[in-house]
């Protein structure tokens, strides 16, 4: 059988990390959602708004440090 202790070195703090955020621990329609309130959503907008913003420095500064050609191809 393989060693997979690399990926329970990872999955572990992954879990806690979703448990925190509320993302994991439920089954779909219990607990919260059954309780008439929504599911945290906070965490995915941060997480979308982070990666917007590093993609957008990313092709902005490429943008700025490229190298401008103007001869023939």
């Amino acid at each position: 059988m393989r060693d997979l202790s690399h990926v329970r070195r990872w999955l572990v703090p992954l879990a806690g990390v979703l448990a925190l955020v509320g993302c994991a621990g439920e089954p779909a329609g219990a607990g919260a959602a059954s309780a008439g309130q929504s599911t945290p959503l906070w965490a995915f907008v941060v997480y979308a708004a982070a990666a917007l913003i590093v993609a957008g420095a990313m092709i902005g500064i490429s943008h700025l440090l490229g190298q401008r050609h103007s001869g023939r191809e």
